[in-house]
């Protein structure tokens, strides 16, 4: 990724993770989730997310609260030498508002991309290309699945475990409140009845949860949410390997 006709630029998976981790070694995230924007225009970007979720009344068309890392970006490809996609320059000004429904749709598709049928696939993808945005995701900040995980006193019979998630999170300026999103797909191999003679089991689970505390007292906010989520997200995960949701 590299400015438009510039000789120098940076890895897409570095770009990637730090939109995912928030380390902000080369960007921040909101404004590098902003520079990505830049290569559909508002309406084709919206169109196409409509497209894939049936979702006819989401919107997709602001930033992040920051201006793009890079306002005219490209995607060139180092081995062909060779400019793989433009940006448009767009300006993107708007809403964002996607379900959590739409949220559960779009990682579930990336996370099962390898087997579904083509025509059900995230169109216009490759596993090539998406490989990378999968190991990019697993350095996401939140940890709440291996929490989970640890809290339940299941590390030692799930095994090979997979995790591809996204926090998002921010104090609203215009609701006044601190809000957090989390979504992720997990799959492992879960193992704990096999003392009891049951085979081993291949659970696979997607989650969007969004919450939300306004209480004048953004530091607090932020713990208390951050608290909640990982009991809700313990709680799923226990009723998954339980067979009770």
């Amino acid at each position: 990724m590299r400015p438009r006709q510039s000789a120098r630029g940076y890895k897409f998976f570095d770009l990637v993770v730090d939109i995912v981790s928030y380390r902000h070694e080369f960007g921040s995230s909101n404004s590098l989730a902003a520079m990505f924007k830049q290569f559909n225009t508002s309406d084709q970007l919206e169109t196409w997310i409509k497209q894939i979720t049936g979702n006819t009344t989401l919107r997709f068309r602001g930033r992040y609260g920051e201006g793009a890392f890079m306002q005219v970006p490209e995607l060139w490809d180092q081995a062909q030498k060779k400019v793989l996609l433009q940006s448009t320059a767009a300006n993107h000004r708007g809403d964002n508002t996607l379900s959590t429904y739409d949220l559960t749709r779009l990682i579930s598709m990336l996370g099962w991309h390898l087997h579904l049928p083509a025509d059900a696939q995230l169109p216009g993808t490759q596993w090539k290309s998406l490989e990378s945005i999968i190991r990019a995701m697993g350095m996401d900040s939140a940890r709440y699945l291996d929490v989970a995980i640890e809290r339940l006193g299941m590390a030692q019979v799930i095994w090979a475990p997979v995790i591809v998630s996204k926090l998002g999170f921010g104090r609203s300026g215009i609701r006044h409140r601190t809000e957090l999103v989390y979504t992720a797909f997990v799959q492992f191999i879960d193992e704990h009845l096999c003392q009891a003679g049951a085979p081993a089991a291949v659970r696979t689970l997607s989650m969007t949860l969004i919450a939300a505390k306004k209480l004048g007292d953004g530091n607090e906010e932020a713990r208390q949410l951050d608290a909640r989520m990982a009991a809700e997200v313990t709680e799923i995960l226990r009723r998954s390997v339980m067979q009770v949701l």
